[in-house]
């Protein structure tokens, strides 16, 4: 048995991570009980074994409960939330982690598990489940998507006796656990070059491409408008993803004589609105026309990649891997992709004809990779490799790898 604390909101990448750990691990024949936070308790059977939800009392996560009854809610406050984050290590869903750890509806389906499992961010998670861990007498296995203090998403850790606490926390959580799993090799060396002694049990397993069969692209020659699509968000992200690293490039080169369209498809936060404003013009003088669209269900976008002539990537990140870019590559489309040259995107895409590689603020010095990439959008004259190693057999035999190991250190 396995027990599986989780927090991430539906259609969250850490979701559909989660459902590929779901399907291996009934692959090897455990049954799994994934605890889960909600707006209150409930149990519910599942093919797999059983679901848990676990009461958030902040009301951080208002789902739905299995009968469809819509919980109480109280009004967002950022105030609140402020305070909150301030207040709580390493961060306020901590309060619920430690209950869900305590919970005795959990206690009592987790009796004899042989591995605990978590998936963070948020980093509470972790907290909880090494406390459940030694509770059960478990294993412990800890999933990072990102790093904890390692190109930290949280401002908060810009304070220098918080960072300290919570250097003290991340070493105690992962020296608890028996393997830890990170995304990218980027990470792990970051993780590393601090905790050295966690070396032999951080496995690096990148998220992957979908199981959903995308459409093949037609092979004739593009005619007319070349279309660009831009699919997820931006500062709503990270803070260093900015539409404006995105689209300078674009502005240098002229997309020809039919035109083009650049496509953004995602949520949209209000500064990046106003970031578009000021670059529409700009773009508009080099023959390239912008447009926004709301998101769309994940099996809907994955055809608009297909359909569209060639995808843009921000990735201004050292050690993040986007989800997005496995989605991109099964499109099989040339891509634009902005990310520094020593992060882990620029050595991932250097070994992929189809990926067309910018340093952020290249400048005028981006025109003949720009180019080069316009002209595979509209030619379809382009190589493209998916590498096995993020296909469904590579990442499970890498994540069996990573259950054996923190199974073999039981508390």
């Amino acid at each position: 048995m396995l027990v599986a604390p989780f927090w991430n909101r539906p259609g969250h990448v850490g979701v559909y991570r989660a459902d590929r750990f779901l399907r291996w691990l009934v692959a090897e024949g455990l049954s799994v009980v994934l605890v889960r936070a909600a707006s209150r308790d409930w149990v519910t059977p599942r093919p797999w074994g059983v679901e848990i939800a676990v009461r958030d009392p902040f009301g951080f996560y208002p789902d739905r409960a299995p009968d469809h009854t819509a919980p109480h809610t109280r009004k967002a406050s950022r105030i609140r939330r402020a305070v909150a984050t301030t207040l709580f290590t390493p961060d306020p869903t901590v309060i619920w982690a430690r209950r869900m750890a305590r919970h005795p509806t959990v206690l009592a389906h987790a009796d004899g598990a042989e591995l605990v499992l978590a998936s963070s961010p948020p980093e509470s998670v972790q907290v909880g489940a090494a406390r459940l861990a030694d509770r059960l007498g478990a294993g412990f296995l800890a999933d990072l998507r990102d790093g904890w203090l390692d190109e930290p998403n949280r401002p908060v850790l810009a304070w220098r006796w918080r960072r300290w606490l919570e250097a003290r926390l991340e070493a105690r959580i992962l020296q608890r656990a028996g393997a830890i799993l990170v995304t990218s090799n980027r990470w792990k060396e970051l993780l590393i070059a601090r905790l050295p002694a966690l070396g032999e049990k951080t496995i690096v397993l990148t998220n992957g491409y979908p199981l959903t069969r995308i459409p093949e692209p037609p092979s004739s020659s593009t005619r007319g408008m070349v279309t660009l699509l831009h699919a997820g968000r931006f500062s709503g992200s990270r803070r260093t993803q900015t539409v404006g690293a995105m689209l300078e490039p674009l502005r240098h080169v002229s997309p020809g004589g039919g035109g083009g369209r650049i496509r953004l498809l995602g949520t949209l936060e209000q500064e990046d609105y106003r970031e578009l404003e000021s670059w529409a013009p700009r773009l508009a003088a080099t023959g390239w026309t912008m447009q926004t669209e709301p998101a769309v269900a994940r099996h809907e976008m994955l055809r608009e990649l297909a359909a569209a002539d060639g995808l843009l990537l921000l990735a201004n990140s050292e050690a993040v891997i986007p989800s997005k870019l496995f989605e991109y590559l099964t499109a099989k489309r040339p891509v634009l992709a902005v990310t520094p040259r020593t992060g882990a995107v620029w050595a991932l895409g250097s070994e992929l004809p189809q990926m067309f590689l910018l340093e952020p603020a290249a400048g005028a010095a981006a025109v003949p990779i720009v180019s080069a990439f316009l002209q595979a959008c509209r030619t379809r004259d382009y190589e493209y490799v998916l590498p096995e190693e993020y296909g469904e057999s590579a990442l499970a035999a890498r994540f069996r790898k990573a259950l054996a190991l923190a199974g073999r250190h039981r508390a």
